[in-house]
């Protein structure tokens, strides 16, 4: 075979050492750079015909695959587990209001915690009075406190999974409601008089840990609408 020129020579050689290619002289999409050196290309190139998807790497089939529930399950659960969260904060407060008003009762009585009082005797406005003022700053407190964490633990939930978040929110809600309860019995020989009702206000910082009860609802809501379609929403 007779070439005219070196050009035609080194066309013909390259033709030869790369003949799933193809014609050289055709516009191609890629620079001519590339077209130059189109010999060195890997298994990936887009010039490759579709036969050569072999070479791609394909996932382990032998794995079963991840069992996910179905949507008409995980909204149910969901929707039951915000009940429970809501029945038991509601339950547990009762108990722990009742003991906050006679340890009040108490104290203005000035007799030990030993002695009952009729619960009628605790209704006065000497003993409901400093317990609303209690009652306000701790709700007042509480909410400043889950408005400050509702931003950086929604960011937290989106990175580290709803889970977790919740988990910690869980968490943080259980502390600051037993932090009454802890303070009334372990605390009476340590806080005396009106110091001791004080220092329940204390039991809101705990909504720190994970943002408190609103960032509980709003972790069950971000899960129900992941796993929603648009239909259901």
């Amino acid at each position: 075979m007779d070439f005219d020129s070196d050009s035609d020579l080194d066309d013909h050689v390259n033709a030869e050492s790369a003949p799933l290619l193809g014609d050289q002289n055709h516009d191609s999409p890629f620079p001519s750079t590339l077209a130059a050196s189109s010999s060195t290309l890997t298994p990936l190139s887009p010039t490759l015909t579709p036969s050569s998807s072999i070479l791609l790497p394909l996932e382990d089939s032998s794995l079963p695959p991840k069992w996910q529930p179905p949507t008409r399950t995980i909204l149910p659960l969901l929707s039951l587990l915000l009940f429970l969260v809501v029945t038991s904060g509601l339950l547990i407060l009762a108990p722990i209001f009742r003991l906050i008003e006679d340890k009040a009762c108490h104290i203005h009585y000035r007799l030990p915690p030993s002695e009952p009082i009729d619960e009628r005797l605790c209704k006065i406005d000497e003993v409901q009075g400093p317990l609303a003022y209690l009652g306000g700053l701790s709700v007042l407190l509480a909410g400043v406190l889950n408005m400050v964490a509702a931003l950086p633990y929604g960011l937290l939930a989106d990175r580290v999974g709803r889970k977790k978040a919740f988990g910690l929110a869980y968490l943080g809600v259980i502390m600051a409601f037993a932090w009454a309860p802890a303070v009334l019995w372990f605390g009476s020989g340590l806080l005396v008089g009106e110091n001791q009702l004080w220092v329940l206000m204390v039991g809101s910082v705990f909504f720190l840990v994970g943002g408190g009860v609103p960032m509980l609802f709003n972790v069950l809501n971000a899960m129900a609408a992941d796993v929603s379609g648009e239909g259901d929403k």
